[in-house]
C-alpha cells in the first residue's frame, strides 16, 4: 500500500516550498493553524506531492485540466498560519469585514488563491474576508483562534461565518512539540494503521456528539459576548450525525452541493462507516481518482476537495442568503 502521508527520505533535503503542508500545530502566536512560513509559495498540501501529482496526471490522462499547461497552485500563508495574502491587521483595518472558517473546503486544497470561497465573497460583496479555515478543524480550535485573533484585529468583524462539521469517530491530541495529531480511522488508514478498537469505542459511546454540542454552545456565547453576528455554514446531509438541529434557531446556511465525499448516514454501524471511508476516501487517494460520488469537475487538483467552480457556487449561496434574508452585509 502506498502510504501517502509518510515523510520523505531522511537523506533527501527539500526546499521549503516543495515540502507538503500536512501538520497543524499550536504556534507560539497562540493560534492552531498550519506550521507554515509566511510568504513562502508552497506547492503541495495534505496528500499532494510531486510524486502523487505525476501519478495523478497519468491516471487522469491528458484531458485532465491539471495535465495541461496551467498556472500551478501556490499556497501562501500569513504569519499566523492561515491561508491569506493579507494580514489580520490589514483586513481588520476596515470598519466592515468578515471572519470566515469553512474547515478543509475553506482551506481549498488544490485550488488557486483567487478561487477560494473567502476571496470570491469579497469579489461579490466588496467586503474584505479573513480566512481562518484549517485542515481537520474542530469547534474547540475555532474558539481558540477567534480569541487569539480578537487580540490582533483593529476593528471587530461585522460577521463571523463558521463551518458546522463533525467527525463522529475523530478526536486529537496535542504532542510535546505542540503539533496537532488528528486521531481518526481515515488518517490511520492513510498511515497504514489497522487497529480501530479505540475509534469503535469512541463512536459507540457517542463521545464526540457531546463534545461538539458543548463546543458549539461556547462559540455561540463567545460571539454573543463579542457582540458579533454569527452565521453557521452547514454542508452536510440531513441524515448525518450532527448537532446542527440543536442550533436551527441560529442564522443558518445550508447547501448540500458543497459536501465532501464519504458522509455517514445516521444509522450506519461502525463497520459500515469504516467501509465507506475506505471506498470514498482511502481508495480514491491511493488510485489518484475522484470519490465515487464526485466528478472531476467538482474537485480541485487534489481530486477530493471542492473545485474552483464549487467554491464559487458556495460563495454565491452565502451571498444570496444575506440578500434574501435582508440581513445587512
Amino acid at each position: 500500500m502506498l502510504l501517502l502521508w509518510k515523510k520523505g527520505h531522511p537523506n533527501l533535503k527539500m526546499n521549503k516550498e516543495d515540502q507538503p503542508l500536512r501538520q497543524s500545530r499550536l504556534g507560539e502566536h497562540g493560534c492552531i493553524s498550519f506550521a507554515a512560513s509566511p510568504g513562502v509559495k508552497y506547492k503541495w498540501m495534505l496528500h499532494e506531492s510531486e510524486q502523487w501529482f505525476s501519478r495523478a496526471k497519468k491516471v487522469q490522462g491528458p484531458d485532465w485540466y491539471w495535465s495541461g499547461d496551467v498556472e500551478p497552485v501556490e499556497y501562501i500563508f500569513d504569519s499566523l498560519g492561515f491561508r491569506n495574502d493579507k494580514t489580520i491587521q490589514e483586513i481588520s483595518n476596515n470598519k466592515k469585514w468578515w471572519l470566515f472558517d469553512s474547515s478543509c473546503p475553506g482551506l481549498a486544497p488544490g485550488v488557486h488563491t483567487q478561487d477560494m470561497t473567502a476571496n470570491i465573497i469579497t469579489e461579490y460583496t466588496d467586503i474584505p474576508v479573513y480566512n481562518m479555515s484549517i485542515y481537520g478543524d474542530r469547534p474547540e480550535f475555532v474558539a481558540n483562534n477567534i480569541l487569539e485573533l480578537s487580540k490582533r484585529w483593529q476593528n471587530p468583524p461585522s460577521k463571523i461565518l463558521l463551518h458546522m462539521a463533525e467527525n463522529p469517530t475523530g478526536t486529537y491530541k496535542l504532542t510535546n512539540t505542540n503539533s496537532i495529531m488528528n486521531l481518526d480511522y481515515a488518517g490511520s488508514m492513510l498511515k497504514g494503521g489497522d487497529n480501530f478498537s479505540f475509534f469503535r469505542s469512541f463512536e459507540e459511546q457517542k463521545i464526540s456528539e457531546g463534545q461538539h454540542r458543548l463546543a458549539y454552545k461556547t462559540l455561540i456565547d463567545l460571539c454573543s459576548s463579542l457582540n458579533i453576528p454569527l452565521t453557521w455554514l452547514y454542508t452536510g446531509y440531513e441524515s448525518d450525525i450532527t448537532s446542527a438541529n440543536d442550533f436551527k434557531d441560529q442564522d443558518f446556511i445550508e447547501w448540500f452541493g458543497y459536501a465532501s465525499a464519504g458522509h455517514f448516514e445516521k444509522d450506519d454501524t461502525f463497520d459500515v462507516r469504516q467501509s465507506k471511508v475506505k471506498d470514498m476516501i482511502i481508495k480514491p487517494f491511493m488510485e489518484c481518482k475522484t470519490p465515487p460520488d464526485k466528478t472531476v469537475d467538482e474537485v480541485g487538483r487534489d481530486l477530493y476537495h471542492p473545485s474552483a467552480s464549487q467554491q464559487r457556487l458556495w460563495a454565491q449561496v452565502i451571498t444570496q442568503h444575506f440578500l434574501e434574508t435582508k440581513r445587512n452585509f
